[in-house]
Formats: C-alpha cells, structure tokens, sequence
C-alpha cells in the first residue's frame, strides 16, 4: 500500500490547516455569522535573549488562506469574516488596533477593550503556571512549543474579549 498519498505525512503543517479549516466549516454550518481569526505576524517575545519573535508566515497569514478558500467567507454576504493584523507582542497597540477593528462592527470603549487584553494576558500567563502549580515543569520542548502559537494566544484573547461582549448585540 501507498502511503504518500496522505499529505499529513508529508507535510506535517497540513494537519492544522484541516483543523483549522474545519472548525470554521463548523462554525458556519452552526449558524456562526462573525468568525473573528486574526492574523499574528509577532509573537510577545518570551526569551529577552531572543533576537527574534516572528511568527511563522503559515501561522501568520493562514486566516488569509481561509479565507480565500472557503468560499462562504467570500461570498456570503452574511458572513463577517474579521481577520486583522493584530501586534499581539505591543499589548497598548493590540488595543488600539482591536478598537480599530472591532468598532466598525461595536461601539466598545477603548477601556473595555484594553482591560479585556490586560484580563486575556493574565490568563495566558496563568496557563504557563498551570503545569508547574500541578507539580510538573512547563513545557518546553520544541514539539509542545509549536502548538502555543500566537494564533492560540489570539484565540484567547477573543475569548475573553467574546464574554465581556457576550451581552452586547
């Protein structure tokens, strides 16, 4: 039998993309009318002796590529699909900038805004704790690394963005 005709076995970034590219034929076969997935060029820079915090381009920009793929981002006029450039490293930028984005759709106060990012890095800095409140270490190996991209600190931040806006219509 022919194995290489799964691409996940060649290509190991294709597994995300499916998930990704699921979850939000998911979202939209739920009834899901705004999809916010932004895009993270930077990571916050972790390492202060790290020279670099640049996101990998498929990270960064596969919003982009769902959106030019799934034709209902496209096409249906009642899909909001926001997919921003966001400077997840600068957090008074990325307030700024959600304020910006957000508010062509809201009326949210830059105050609102600005706190539910303070409250969204609290809480991803609480996740880095988590394993070593339980008595393990954090993880660090490269392999575990890779599936704490800034995506999934972005998915964070909509989500507490998404309770504190969660009465609004």
């Amino acid at each position: 039998m022919n194995r290489d005709w799964n691409p996940s076995r060649r290509n190991p970034s294709v597994i995300p993309a499916k998930i990704s590219h699921g979850h939000i034929e998911a979202l939209l076969k739920a009834g899901v009318t705004t999809i916010f997935y932004p895009c993270i060029p930077y990571e916050t820079k972790e390492d202060p002796k790290s020279n670099n915090h640049f996101n990998c381009p498929v990270v960064t920009s596969y919003p982009e590529v769902l959106k030019n793929n799934i034709d209902a981002l496209r096409l249906d006029e009642h899909i909001r699909f926001l997919n921003p450039f966001l400077p997840l490293y600068n957090e008074k930028r990325l307030g700024e900038r959600l304020h910006e984005e957000l508010n062509k759709y809201w009326n949210i106060p830059l105050a609102e805004i600005r706190a539910a990012v303070r409250k969204a890095k609290e809480e991803a800095e609480a996740v880095k704790r988590d394993p070593v409140q339980r008595g393990g270490s954090a993880p660090h190996n490269r392999r575990t690394r890779a599936y704490r991209c800034g995506a999934c600190r972005a998915v964070r931040i909509i989500l507490t963005l998404k309770s504190t806006m969660e009465f609004r219509n």
